[in-house]
């Protein structure tokens, strides 16, 4: 089995997907709350107050921020940029050629 420190790695990795660089005009923090998930819920975000996010990944939770700029949303996790987009509908997109997929808000 791996190590904690391994798998948080890979964790890091996986949540990055694809990183982008911030926008210098993104908003601090979001208004942005609640939890969203993707449609097994094994990967969740929930959105926080002053900025602050949690990321869960099949059980795994990692403490993250957030910045909301427009539909554009950056959760940032141990320093890697994931850009997450907001459909019209509400639900989230992850970046293209992530594991992240559709994720709808929990009611």
């Amino acid at each position: 089995m791996s190590s904690p420190s391994a798998f948080r790695s890979s964790l890091v990795l996986l949540v990055a997907g694809v990183s982008f660089a911030c926008s210098a005009n993104a908003a601090e923090g979001s208004k942005l709350r609640g939890t969203y998930e993707n449609s097994d819920g094994k990967t969740l975000i929930e959105f926080k107050a002053g900025g602050k996010a949690f990321f869960s990944f099949h059980g795994i939770t990692m403490e993250c921020t957030h910045k909301q700029d427009g539909k554009k949303i950056v959760v940032t996790c141990d320093g890697e940029d994931t850009v997450f987009t907001v459909a019209d509908d509400g639900a989230l997109a992850g970046p293209p050629d992530s594991f992240v997929t559709r994720m709808k808000k929990k009611p």
